[in-house]
């Protein structure tokens, strides 16, 4: 991801975008319109400068506050947005929640209820282009994996929604890189085909 380039002559639009882009742990280059070439994966800049760029363009003006949602864009729009994002949730007490886009790991992260898991979905779909969302809930607990697959399918209802087995996602056969115990298991779920809700 390291040709993503942030071309605006507004310093307030540079600093904002930057700053998402540290906050999300990407990397990228910095330059005026002028100096743009076609070697950059994805350009950042304003909507008024956007005018007349070819190539993959971000504006500013739509990247969001949340650095995981950023990274989301940001991948999503350098691969243009064809991809699917797949979401893998291990239900618990604490909802683990892990989010792919393709392949590329977006976001690890852990809730407290399956409506801040809901909206949260909300805001990826809405923010991240993809050719469509894959939400995949490991069953170790039936009943809250049929509720929580439920509401997901209420409140996103161009979603699949799969119930997976979840059977050995406590082990250690993926690496996921220190990620506490309900985030690792969601991105075993996460890669395990389901059956549809």
């Amino acid at each position: 991801m390291s040709r993503v380039c942030i071309a605006t002559s507004s310093p307030k639009a540079y600093f904002a975008v930057a700053s998402k882009l540290r906050s999300a742990g990407l990397p990228f280059v910095s330059l005026l319109p002028s100096q743009l070439t076609d070697r950059y994966e994805l350009v950042l800049t304003t909507r008024a400068e956007s005018v007349g760029l070819r190539g993959k363009v971000l504006c500013v003006e739509d990247m969001s506050d949340d650095p995981d949602i950023v990274r989301g864009q940001v991948y999503a729009h350098s691969l243009g947005g064809n991809k699917k994002t797949i979401v893998g949730i291990d239900p618990g007490r604490r909802l683990g929640l892990v989010a792919f886009y393709g392949e590329i790991e977006l976001f690890s992260r852990t809730f407290n209820s399956a409506s801040d898991v809901c909206a949260y979905l909300r805001e990826v779909v809405l923010n991240i282009p993809s050719s469509g969302l894959i939400v995949r809930i490991g069953n170790g607990d039936r009943v809250l994996a049929r509720q929580l697959a439920h509401d997901i399918a209420v409140a996103l209802p161009s979603a699949r929604v799969e119930i997976v087995d979840e059977s050995g996602t406590s082990e250690r056969g993926l690496n996921t890189r220190g990620l506490p115990s309900d985030q690792g298991a969601a991105a075993r779920i996460a890669v395990r085909k389901g059956t549809p809700l």
